[in-house]
């Protein structure tokens, strides 16, 4: 197992005061294309640290983005683990949805919100963060 070590600095901000740290997850998929229709998963978690468990637990569940607060950090941290473009996470499972039929996660841009992390400053971090990659694709 990969431990989860957090990067000193951080790849690249979304805005002035909201880092992003790029931590490449082990259980990713790559994109042969790219989705005619994007869907976007909003998710959280079931606990309050899922750091680890994205990066490469056992149940080989990972999303693209994570957005928490850590370490007694004052601010919310965004962890991104793929690229959108390039990678598909295994966070959404099997199924369709509309004319989607090959399944969730080859169509999805997945984010995770913290569960113990529900304050304003960090809904706020998470919903900039969904807001990003709307603009981009």
């Amino acid at each position: 197992m990969q431990k989860f070590v957090m990067p000193s600095a951080p790849s690249y901000f979304i805005r002035p005061s909201l880092p992003v740290y790029v931590v490449p997850a082990v259980h990713t998929n790559v994109r042969r294309e790219l989705p005619k229709d994007v869907l976007f998963i909003i998710h959280d978690t079931a606990g309050n640290d899922s750091r680890q468990e994205l990066l490469d637990g056992p149940r080989q569940v990972s999303v693209h983005y994570l957005v928490g607060r850590y370490d007694g950090r004052p601010d919310p941290l965004v962890i991104k683990y793929m690229s959108e473009f390039k990678s598909y996470s295994n966070g959404a499972g099997y199924g369709s949805l509309g004319g989607v039929t090959n399944g969730i996660n080859p169509n999805a841009v997945q984010f995770e919100l913290e569960y113990g992390t529900r304050d304003s400053a960090t809904i706020d971090a998470y919903c900039a963060v969904i807001g990003q990659s709307m603009r981009v694709w």
